[in-house]
């Protein structure tokens, strides 16, 4: 299961890597939530951080998260938090609450500096999937998870694969099988009726009246003949065509 989980945490690093120009060492920003939970099941928040990130990390706490480990006053966690980088949020002057703090910050041109969120809140990680490209770390029974990318990352992924190859909205439509909004629009319904080109056009009386003269099959224009037809009859007599018989039989007479 182990090995399992590092294949998975692995997969998910290069897509945030390669997509959205994530590297090391990673800037992990951890919450009040995230360091009592890990004082409390005593757990290396550190290494842990390493260890499912497979890499390095820089950890560290916006100033509303230390004013609430502050307020808290447990030691532990107040020394533990003072081991992390502060990430200065500008809200010295009038602290808000971590869930505030964080989402503001990462909501800052959809997580410019490329935040990875290390927290135990749930609001705040259901709040946090609505952002493409905000990786979250949580911990579960001892255990520090990668959790899988959110419909928000994976959409804005898409986005920016298709804009890579020029791919336009017409194009996509046709891509997923549907078709395109320019010829949905502009298509009407025709009456249905003969092919033009199989129809023989229609005759003029005087051209009927040269061909019949001709002896030439005519037609009443729709592809039908006509049927009184005239056939040039021939005699054949002893392998000779088109000779009169009576040829034939002052030649066998000898009076």
């Amino acid at each position: 299961m182990k090995l399992k989980r590092q294949k998975s945490n692995k997969k998910l690093l290069h897509l945030y890597q390669q997509i959205f120009s994530f590297r090391e060492p990673f800037q992990v920003i951890v919450d009040a939530d995230i360091i009592s939970t890990a004082v409390a099941q005593k757990l290396e928040l550190w290494k842990a951080l390493e260890r499912t990130l497979q890499g390095q990390v820089k950890p560290m706490i916006t100033q509303c998260a230390m004013q609430v480990l502050y307020v808290g006053k447990n030691k532990q966690q107040i020394e533990l938090g003072k081991e992390f980088e502060r990430r200065r949020c500008n809200h010295f002057e009038d602290p808000k609450s971590p869930f505030d703090c964080i989402s503001e910050i990462t909501k800052y041109r959809y997580n410019r500096n490329r935040y990875i969120v290390c927290t135990n809140n749930v609001s705040l990680r259901s709040e946090l999937r609505n952002i493409p490209g905000v990786p979250l770390v949580y911990i579960k029974r001892g255990v520090m998870i990668l959790e899988p990318a959110s419909p928000a990352t994976l959409n804005r992924r898409k986005e920016l694969e298709e804009e890579k190859l020029g791919v336009d909205e017409e194009e996509r439509r046709l891509y997923e099988g549907g078709e395109p909004e320019s010829k949905i629009s502009n298509k009407k319904k025709r009456a249905k009726g003969a092919n033009p080109l199989s129809v023989r056009k229609k005759m003029r009386v005087d051209d009927r009246s040269t061909l019949r003269t001709e002896g030439m099959s005519v037609g009443d224009g729709n592809g039908h003949e006509s049927k009184n037809r005239r056939r040039k009859k021939h005699s054949k007599l002893n392998g000779t065509e088109n000779s009169n018989p009576h040829d034939y039989i002052e030649m066998g007479r000898t009076d």
